[in-house]
């Protein structure tokens, strides 16, 4: 994962986990070393209250910016390589970092 974020446009992300998960916490953590390694700034926007049930991740992007191309496309693929489910929206909760992704749950086995 580090050597395929290093490649590509590099930008700002943010990270969540669902407050009280301790396994969420800590894959949020390890997530955010990875993409510092590769030279992303990386915000650590601490837990977000539990509402509903989610399995894996929820990337939030600002309201008109495409999942499908720039760095939002590279996140998304970088997420992908672990294997977890990945949903996302649009929303005003990534204007601060341009990307924000919620950790819901500790990686699959």
């Amino acid at each position: 994962m580090v050597q395929y974020l290093s490649q590509n446009q590099k930008g700002t992300v943010g990270f969540a986990s669902t407050q009280g998960d301790v396994e969420a916490h800590q894959w949020k953590e390890q997530l955010m070393s990875v993409f510092a390694e590769a030279g992303w700034k990386v915000q650590d926007c601490k837990t977000f209250m539990f509402f509903g049930e989610k399995d894996g991740f929820v990337v939030t992007i600002p309201f008109n910016t495409s999942i499908t191309t720039g760095l939002p496309q590279v996140t998304v693929q970088a997420l992908n390589m672990t294997g977890n489910p990945i949903s996302w929206n649009e929303g005003d909760m990534a204007n601060e970092v341009g990307i924000y992704v919620q950790v819901w749950h500790a990686p699959q086995d």
